[in-house]
């Protein structure tokens, strides 16, 4: 596996870092640490003062870079790092397609005053752009943080609604980690209802026993890989997808929401559902954004 964590110093990328050294990979992953440095003469022309300045935020950088690289190194098959003055977002995207990553690790912000995730232009625009899954990491999820119990076991929680993009979240869940014994995983699928009908009254029971009978067949078709595993499921209606997943998510105490994600546009910016969109200004806990990769053909 793949991986580029951007990295600035901040205390959300060390989150992000922290975050990864703490996931129990099924394969030592090999981990790109990517920083842009960004200074007062960037927009400049490269005259000797700018190239001096240039030198100099790049070395204030490494110090840091390779406090990170020592947090990763026991967890990692190879740590590497990319330091060069030019935008955040379009260096984290480039060195994503070069590495053929099949994960971009971001951290984001914490929360407005309206109780809304700040993620930062930067993560916002790899968001939105990045042609592989993404993974982003809250600087006061349990993921980040300190350890407060340290037999307090993972608790991941799986959005799912049987259709592809949450059948593939659900793969790299299995694929890319080996979950110890006791970690807890929930499996919740929301079912849209509309927005009069009475709360007491069940929309579509049909509908509703299919999703428990996919939700179980998920399960099966991976039990050796999750026979350790605590597993919980809900299936419910709801006139918000969106809140009810970060309700149960909530509920659950999650570590990571595994969200599977839609394509793209025209355009080749990807398109994300209301959904995911909502997910990703709004859950506390670290979220899981899944994607195929879709890198073009390389000589």
């Amino acid at each position: 596996m793949r991986i580029v964590l951007a990295f600035d110093g901040s205390n959300d990328s060390m989150s992000a870092v922290q975050a990864v050294a703490r996931l129990p990979f099924r394969e030592k992953p090999e981990i790109t640490l990517v920083s842009a440095v960004v200074h007062p003469t960037f927009d400049l022309p490269q005259s000797k003062g700018a190239v001096e300045a240039e030198r100099h935020a790049i070395e204030a950088v490494e110090g840091q870079l390779h406090q990170a690289m020592q947090q990763l190194e026991p967890i990692a098959a190879r740590v590497d790092r990319v330091a060069k003055t030019e935008h955040p977002s379009h260096l984290i995207l480039e060195t994503a397609e070069d590495q053929q990553a099949d994960l971009i690790v971001l951290g984001a912000r914490g929360h407005s005053a309206l109780s809304r995730i700040l993620l930062g232009s930067t993560a916002d625009y790899v968001v939105n752009h990045a042609k592989c899954s993404v993974l982003v990491v809250r600087p006061r999820a349990r993921l980040a943080g300190e350890v407060e119990r340290p037999d307090r076991k993972p608790s991941l929680c799986l959005a799912y609604d049987g259709h592809a993009p949450s059948k593939l979240a659900f793969e790299q869940l299995v694929q890319y980690f080996q979950w110890p014994p006791g970690t807890r995983l929930h499996v919740a699928t929301m079912l849209e209802r509309p927005s009069m009908l009475p709360e007491d009254v069940v929309y579509d029971e049909e509908l509703m026993q299919q999703s428990r009978e996919s939700q179980t067949q998920l399960i099966a078709a991976a039990q050796e890989q999750l026979a350790n595993l605590e597993i919980t499921y809900t299936v419910r209606e709801t006139v918000h997808v969106g809140a009810a997943l970060r309700n149960v998510a909530l509920r659950v105490e999650a570590d990571i929401l595994f969200v599977g994600d839609t394509g793209k546009t025209g355009l080749g910016r990807i398109l994300l559902g209301s959904t995911s969109r909502y997910l990703l200004h709004h859950v506390e806990c670290a979220i899981w954004l899944a994607r195929p990769k879709r890198y073009g053909n390389r000589p």
